[in-house]
């Protein structure tokens, strides 16, 4: 099994380490204004289950024939621990899916990635997970353990 979200792309792989490594640089050296202790996080019920349920008929549609549902557990989001949704939600936005990238909308980026916090332990909620950066960067990517 591919653990690789990018597929066997190297271009692609080295980009992603590239982002979390600017990434890391930037809350080490305090550029990201928000602590972390003041962030939401996936845990706190970010999405709601209508986003759950589209972001699931968008995954059997564009992700399984490149991706095993299994893909996206565990693994996966493991690795984005404690980062923003905005960089997770931007990567898959800009490399997915893999023959068209970006060719979703945005809305339903969002529902991909409400699915996939789901299909994770992460709680469904009131709130709509809102695609727009702004908010998408202060919501922290948290396990459900």
């Amino acid at each position: 099994m591919n653990l690789s979200p990018w597929g066997y792309l190297k271009t692609s792989a080295m980009a992603h380490l590239i982002y979390k490594l600017c990434l890391s640089i930037m809350f080490a050296f305090g550029a990201v204004s928000n602590l972390a202790a003041d962030m939401i996080t996936t845990t706190d019920g970010v999405f709601n289950q209508s986003q759950v349920e589209r972001g699931g008929r968008l995954a059997a549609k564009h992700c399984t024939h490149c991706h095993d549902l299994d893909y996206f557990k565990g693994v996966f989001l493991q690795s984005w621990q404690n980062q923003p949704v905005q960089g997770l939600y931007d990567l898959i936005r800009a490399t997915m899916p893999e023959d068209r990238p970006g060719a979703l909308k945005e809305r339903q980026y969002a529902d991909l990635l409400a699915y996939i916090f789901s299909i994770n332990g992460m709680p469904a909620g009131d709130r709509k997970l809102d695609y727009k950066n702004e908010n998408l960067k202060t919501i922290l990517i948290r396990s459900a353990d």
